[in-house]
């Protein structure tokens, strides 16, 4: 999660802002943030309250929310799937900082789940420590597949998620009369319209058109959803009674830069809790294929794990 996507997402700055803002980190130094707000880019309350707005990156185990019982699984779980060594390795799966990886590590050893087999061999990560699972690390490890196979990004709590959902709830974006212009400029509707649908845009309640087949009902929807410029966050998955319920979905969730350029990739990531995915509000859309089943939760018998229903991936967003 980048800063400068945040901030293009939001429509606070443009792609050249970015570029210069990077060009001007590289000879005074500092955060991006700062050289924005240096060039006039953006004002610091508006740093600020992106700063704010965004999940804070945790800086212990306890700030988590999971229990350490639940991250050890997830931890064995991932050395035992792949190749992952060292600290910022499996960090990069899990999506926790690089200290709290450390910290899960050291309580493994203490438990021998995990024994240190020395110094990295990658001179770019010299620095880090190679760690391996001990038979009792392996022995838990087939344990906690056997109950879910889920292996990646650490979930939040339910808690969590629902404070985040009200705290970006979409009632609290105010459309102006000149953004529904915009976004019917291309649409042949009467004045009276949307005289009457800026006032219902505005409530964040539900919008009910109706009318006979083809009069451009859900084109009216789509451009109603498309409004919205707000940047939420999105969880990779929550968890409810040490069950994993997936949240976010590629086909659904637009990440905001879309993992960005190669010269954005290289900008010094603010600390954001990269558990959450920054994304545009979601639109959603079913049609007469919709049944009840399908706003339930989805379990994966093999994966042994569920998937959010529609409904609730739709959250922050337009669900027509």
């Amino acid at each position: 999660m980048l800063l400068g996507d945040i901030l293009i997402g939001q429509g606070l700055a443009t792609p050249e802002d970015v570029d210069r803002a990077i060009e001007r980190q590289s000879q005074a130094g500092g955060r991006l943030g700062d050289n924005l707000v240096a060039l006039e880019i953006i004002s610091e309350e508006q740093l600020e309250r992106i700063l704010r707005e965004a999940p804070a990156s945790p800086r212990a185990l306890s700030d988590t929310g999971i229990a350490t019982g639940d991250l050890l699984n997830l931890l064995v779980k991932t050395m035992a799937s792949g190749s992952y060594e060292t600290p910022s390795r499996i960090a990069e799966v899990i999506k926790l900082p690089n200290p709290v990886i450390e910290a899960l590590l050291a309580e493994s050893v203490s438990r021998q789940l995990v024994e240190i087999l020395g110094a990295s061999a990658d001179s770019a990560l010299k620095s880090e420590l190679r760690h391996a699972l001990t038979e009792s690390g392996k022995r838990m490890a087939s344990e906690a597949l056997a109950i879910s196979q889920y292996v990646g990004p650490a979930p939040v709590t339910l808690e969590d998620y629902a404070e985040r959902i009200g705290r970006q709830a979409i009632a609290h974006e105010r459309i102006s009369r000149e953004q529904i212009d915009k976004a019917f400029a291309n649409l042949v509707v009467a004045d009276s319209f949307i005289r009457r649908l800026g006032p219902a845009i505005n409530s964040g309640r539900s919008i009910l058109l109706y009318g006979p087949p083809g009069n451009g009902k859900t084109s009216v929807a789509e451009k109603v959803g498309r409004i919205f410029n707000d940047v939420i966050y999105i969880p990779h998955c929550i968890t409810v009674e040490g069950q994993v319920i997936k949240v976010y979905d590629p086909s659904v969730h637009e990440e905001v830069g879309g993992g960005g350029s190669a010269k954005s990739i290289s900008v010094r990531r603010e600390e954001f809790d990269r558990r959450w995915v920054a994304c545009k509000r979601p639109i959603i859309v079913t049609g007469g294929e919709l049944t009840l089943e399908m706003l339930d939760l989805k379990y994966n018998p093999h994966a042994r794990f569920y998937e959010a229903p529609l409904h609730v991936k739709a959250l922050g967003g337009t669900f027509i």
